[in-house]
């Protein structure tokens, strides 16, 4: 076959294409065959180690420029309110081996691309450097050091309880802070707070527990009592005495000691039998009064009564006027029978079986101020008709008054008729009274004469002060 010039001339064109193509595949299979195998001992771009730009380095140089970062690293401590700054080097923060390089590279084969990577297992420090580093710190000094304190309650001079605010301290066991400062190196972080295991106080003073505790025992603090004893005084029971029987416990809690509660009660006891017995009795047409009894009758103070009753009252907080809670306390209900004698009003009352038989009849009292008729509870000595009552006048001459019926009570002083007077009531005992004894109308001592004995009290009373 023969070919003209034209395709002749193709025929060589199309040959030399196909060996262009051929050649620039061949180059670029062999350039991505050297740049895989570039790849495999270099980082692919983007690739960003603990904050270093290892894009295309290899192992050696990533090293050696993440060491110069280490080496410049910026590292805060701190201690209290202060901050210090020191250097990566100043540490020795270095990483200990390429091993995480190299898992890092491996892990990058078929990628272009890289990413940010953090060393979190090759990192090391030198012990020596970090504790001369730390010993530098006035804070972390054991004598710039201040121990934490709870809080806790105390005592103030007048007994009551308040809390003392808690020290928080800058104590920092030495040892720990070297363990922590490592610790967080080797992990990359470049800001320490020791304060984050500084001591702190295990109480402070919002304790719940504290505050319940002040609570309660100024609660008792703040109670008065007062007691009023036969004699007129008055005992106050209040935090200048109750503040001694306030205690504590080994583990700080304050509590009031039973016992010492008891202990005032008897105490109180005591001085209550020097007073005398007492009876409170409520008059005719009155409000409820204290009257002394006569000496036989000596009183006492039920000791677990009166202790309960305080502890109740302690409990509720308040203040408290009242008697005492009396062993041998005279209780009226138990008397059907008895005469009401008032000096106040001048009248006389007479109660039999319950029923009032004599309703306010007048009398006369012993003159005031000189002869007064003593208040209290008695009981008939004798009675006895057609007497003569003898004694002698303020101006010394002798007198001799005869009487129907005489019934004594205290002594000398008793009831009995009086018919030398023409008036009774009011206020003649003030000016023209006896001397001591009750004058009643004959009618009125002959109907308290015919039904008294020795069993019912006489008692005597003054219903306003005066």
């Amino acid at each position: 076959m023969n070919y003209t010039n034209s395709e002749r001339n193709n025929k060589k064109t199309s040959k030399g294409g196909v060996i262009l193509i051929a050649t620039v595949i061949l180059g670029v299979i062999l350039v991505g065959f050297i740049r895989q195998n570039y790849l495999k001992s270099h980082f692919a771009r983007n690739t960003m180690i603990q904050g270093v730009d290892c894009s295309y380095f290899d192992i050696p140089k990533a090293t050696e420029a993440i060491a110069e970062v280490l080496d410049n690293e910026k590292i805060t401590l701190i201690c209290g309110e202060t901050t210090y700054e020191f250097q990566g080097k100043d540490f020795g923060l270095r990483m200990s081996d390429s091993k995480e390089l190299e898992e890092i590279l491996a892990s990058q084969q078929g990628f272009e691309s890289g990413q940010e990577y953090t060393i979190k297992t090759s990192l090391i420090v030198e012990d020596e450097k970090v504790e001369k580093c730390l010993s530098g710190i006035k804070e972390l000094q054991k004598e710039n050091m201040v121990k934490p304190q709870n809080a806790y309650i105390v005592q103030e001079d007048d007994g009551m309880l308040r809390i003392e605010s808690e020290v928080m301290g800058n104590e920092v066991e030495f040892e720990e802070a070297v363990a922590m400062c490592k610790e967080n190196l080797i992990f990359g972080e470049t800001t320490i707070d020791f304060n984050l295991i500084a001591n702190v106080p295990e109480v402070s003073s919002k304790d719940e527990k504290l505050n319940a505790n002040v609570t309660a025992i100024n609660h008792i603090l703040d109670t008065v009592i007062n007691l009023e004893l036969t004699d007129g005084s008055i005992v106050i029971l209040d935090k200048t005495i109750m503040k001694s029987w306030v205690c504590v416990d080994e583990s700080g809690e304050y509590y009031v000691d039973g016992e010492k509660i008891t202990a005032f009660v008897e105490e109180l006891n005591e001085r209550v039998k020097e007073t005398g017995s007492t009876l409170m009795f409520t008059p005719s047409d009155h409000s409820p009064i204290a009257l002394p009894v006569e000496d036989k009758r000596i009183l006492s103070i039920d000791i677990e009564k009166e202790t309960q009753q305080i502890l109740g009252e302690l409990e509720k907080s308040g203040t408290y006027t009242r008697m005492p809670n009396y062993e041998q306390e005279i209780d009226m209900a138990e008397f059907e029978s008895y005469v009401e004698i008032d000096i106040s009003r001048q009248k006389v009352w007479f109660y039999y079986k319950g029923e009032c038989i004599l309703d306010g009849v007048p009398c006369v009292t012993g003159n005031a101020g000189n002869h007064d008729t003593p208040p209290g509870v008695f009981y008939l000595k004798s009675k006895s008709r057609n007497a003569v009552l003898r004694g002698w006048n303020d101006n010394g001459t002798p007198y001799a008054s005869p009487v129907k019926v005489w019934m004594p009570f205290n002594g000398g002083i008793g009831m009995h008729d009086a018919s030398w007077k023409t008036e009774f009531g009011g206020e003649i005992y003030k000016t023209n009274g006896s001397h001591g004894c009750v004058n009643m109308r004959l009618e009125d001592a002959e109907k308290v004469y015919e039904y008294i004995d020795k069993t019912m009290p006489i008692i005597v009373y003054k219903s306003e002060n005066g």
